[in-house]
């Protein structure tokens, strides 16, 4: 029988959400869920992970359940920092990893500075191309001249209110093409929270100012 342990953890200064499946599995794997998602994403593929594995997963600042940064830009390295205390405080000596798109970048990158520790990888849409230069400089400049207008419309912090569960799930549901309604609106209530008005996503906002540049997948 699968024993959950679930909490908050200090990183940074950042209260961070995480689960623990523990399954009294040999091997153990730690999940890394990809951009705007949250680590409950793999909910479909828990049943198979259980019966091979411990699993191991956490909500990067400003998804999910964990805490939003208070000032100043999100960035990868401070999901990196935020893996290594994870690692550090719950992990054993060494472990599989599981990434999906940022998240699979963010788990290659771990195992390439801690080879010692990864027993294998596997990252599902976590590799891209190399970026042209030049529109690597033009994505800056369009960031740095549209960032004083986006100041303005983040300091609320607010994400769209929707009416209901099923219409955020309707918004959703392009996402995720190939899963029944059903399923995406599982998703959905893992990915909002309920509201005096309605139903808004859990992200922060502060997401929607974009990266200066393209995250670096691999």
């Amino acid at each position: 029988m699968s024993e959950i342990e679930s909490g908050f953890f200090q990183s940074g200064g950042y209260n961070l959400s995480y689960k623990i499946h523990k399954n009294g599995k040999e091997n153990s794997i730690l999940l890394f869920h990809g951009f705007q998602d949250a680590s409950d994403t793999f909910l479909y593929q828990f049943p198979f992970l259980s019966k091979h594995f411990n699993i191991y997963r956490f909500d990067y600042r400003g998804h999910g359940d964990s805490e939003w940064i208070r000032e100043g830009n999100y960035h990868f390295i401070q999901t990196l920092v935020d893996v290594k205390t994870f690692v550090s405080k719950f992990l054993p000596e060494k472990f599989h990893i599981l990434g999906h798109s940022m998240g699979g970048g963010i788990g290659a990158r771990f195992a390439g500075i801690y080879p010692e520790k990864i027993l294998s990888i596997v990252c599902l849409e976590g590799f891209m191309s190399i970026q042209n230069p030049e529109l690597e400089k033009k994505r800056l400049k369009a960031w740095l001249d549209t960032l004083e207008n986006n100041e303005v419309g983040i300091k609320e912090r607010k994400n769209k209110t929707f009416s209901s569960l099923d219409e955020l799930t309707h918004r959703l549901k392009p996402v995720y093409p190939r899963l029944d309604f059903k399923k995406v609106r599982d998703l959905a209530t893992y990915l909002s929270k309920k509201t005096d008005t309605g139903f808004q996503w859990k992200n922060d906002p502060l997401y929607k100012r974009g990266f200066p540049f393209v995250f670096p997948l691999i």
